[in-house]
């Protein structure tokens, strides 16, 4: 089966017959071309995500500028689910509108491997999963009541699908982390009383009873197919993991010429497969140094019992290039989040940290400690938990990702470093991301003053920001002798301040207004 997308072969139609070109206009645009090139080779030009080579906290998109990432992200934006058979289509255009209007850069694409939900006590007790990357045969008989799958065959549909909506995302602005595994559905979830035809496993592809392959991911026959989500010399199956390459490659294969994509390896698998997913971070790895455009890959939260620290050393010990770690660390990332020392980009996200938690306090602390705070968000895909659609608290997170991502646009990024949890530095708070002398941007997470320790000079910008109303409230210039200096907001509660020394680069014009 070919791999042209429906967008690729649309795009064969305009691929005519070149016209005629003179030997003086072939010199002409060869020359233009390589000036072009010349050009972009010194200025840098936007391409994939990299690690920033001078402040490796942030990313590059090529360019010098250092690169903040943050937003909501749903359950169902890649696979639809729901009650019925098919599903519900997710209306993905509305989501990105939604997206650009709460000034998000980032999402999450989800996979799921399922293709139904059972549980009977839950909402979700006859949702369907679709399109899922596997294809179906013309065999009946699956466990969901379908065709069984032929695990040689990747889903065009689904390729299809995540090629269009990574395009689109690019096209307004949003960077996609592109989940290739779903390791949740592998079993039952860690204390659930459950029969065994209620577990995630029963209508995976890789289960014995829904493919043509005679692939079994259950070797010990315990009902869960945790064997499929380690290496062959670790427990798991040879036959499993050469369809998982071949499966990651096609992914690869399909999206490889996009900008706006990081690798996501999988989410909250368990520990045991710690070495199957390094095994295919360096797979992806491999194969993309052979192809135009390499992409950062990026590791998620394992599940293990209580979710320790142990999990956590090994995102930090990881070859990935971005982690997302759990709560329970060396570092408090619910409450006081570390700051990022640069040895890996950190993306904190509340579903490893509470599942659907966090607050506009939340946003802050992690922003300003040089990490990136993405939001497991209800609003578009989470009927199931009996949430309402708007909550005020989560409302008000997610505006405060946009005032994030407005702030970080307005200081030198690349030069700006966080201020230590319980050391000495610039904010007397604690929260603080600074250029010494240059631009300081602090949180106050409760009412009353903070002291910014500020070296002598003239400071254009002094601007307070309020996070809970989302405005800007009160500008103004100060010269200084150097030292600590008190200053109030002129509000009560939690707040922002911001200030620009005069020799301090105008990036943006200030943010006058928010959500």
């Amino acid at each position: 089966m070919s791999r042209l997308s429906r967008l690729e072969r649309m795009t064969d139609s305009t691929r005519g017959a070149s016209p005629i070109i003179s030997s003086p206009e072939i010199f002409l645009i060869v020359s233009l071309v390589s000036m072009v090139a010349i050009v972009s080779s010194i200025a840098g030009a936007p391409g994939p995500l990299t690690v920033h080579p001078v402040n490796p906290r942030y990313f590059s998109d090529g360019t010098c500028k250092a690169v903040y990432l943050t937003g909501s992200h749903v359950w169902n934006n890649f696979v639809d689910w729901g009650v019925g058979d098919p599903p519900p289509e997710f209306d993905h255009e509305a989501f990105i509108a939604w997206l650009k209007e709460k000034n998000h850069n980032f999402v999450r694409g989800w996979v799921w491997e399922n293709t139904r939900f059972n549980e009977t006590s839950q909402v979700t007790s006859d949702w369907r999963n679709a399109p899922i990357p596997w294809a179906r045969s013309d065999q009946p008989g699956a466990h969901d009541g379908g065709n069984k799958f032929d695990l040689t065959e990747i889903s065009q549909d689904y390729l299809d699908r995540v090629r269009e909506r990574c395009i689109a995302y690019g096209e307004n602005g949003i960077y996609v982390g592109v989940m290739l595994f779903q390791p949740i559905n592998y079993g039952k979830k860690r204390g659930a009383r459950l029969r065994e035809e209620e577990y995630d496993w029963w209508c995976h592809p890789f289960h014995e009873a829904n493919n043509i392959n005679g692939i079994d991911g259950d070797t010990d026959n315990d009902g869960q197919g945790w064997e499929i989500g380690l290496l062959p010399d670790g427990g798991g199956i040879q036959e499993v993991f050469d369809l998982q390459i071949r499966y990651v490659e096609k992914m690869i294969d399909t999206l490889n010429d996009l900008d706006n994509i990081v690798w996501e390896i999988g989410n909250e698998s368990r520990l045991i497969s710690n070495d199957w997913q390094e095994a295919i971070i360096d797979r992806i790895k491999t194969y993309e140094s052979t192809l135009p455009k390499q992409h950062l890959v990026w590791k998620t939260a394992m599940d293990d019992k209580g979710q320790n620290q142990y999990v956590n050393s090994k995102l930090f010990n990881s070859n990935a290039d971005i982690i997302s770690p759990n709560h329970r660390s060396v570092g408090d990332y619910r409450n006081d989040p570390p700051a990022s020392s640069g040895a890996k980009i950190v993306m904190p996200d509340t579903d490893h940290l509470w599942g659907i938690g966090g607050d506009v306090s939340w946003v802050w602390k992690t922003f300003l400690r040089g990490n990136h705070p993405i939001f497991m968000d209800p609003h578009f895909g989470g009927p199931w938990l009996n949430l309402p659609p708007d909550i005020p608290k989560y409302e008000k997170l997610r505006n405060a990702m946009g005032h994030t991502l407005a702030y970080s646009e307005r200081i030198d990024l690349a030069s700006s470093v966080p201020q230590e949890s319980g050391t000495a530095g610039p904010c007397s708070t604690g929260y603080c991301l600074f250029d010494r002398g240059q631009s300081y941007l602090a949180y106050q997470p409760e009412s009353g003053s903070l002291i910014i320790d500020l070296p002598t000079g003239e400071y254009r910008t002094v601007e307070w920001f309020d996070p809970n109303a989302g405005t800007a409230v009160q500008k103004g210039q100060i010269k200084w002798e150097g030292g600590e200096r008190t200053f109030v907001p002129p509000f009560d509660g939690p707040a922002v301040l911001l200030i620009h020394a005069h020799s301090s680069p105008r990036l943006h014009d200030p943010f006058d207004g928010g959500r």
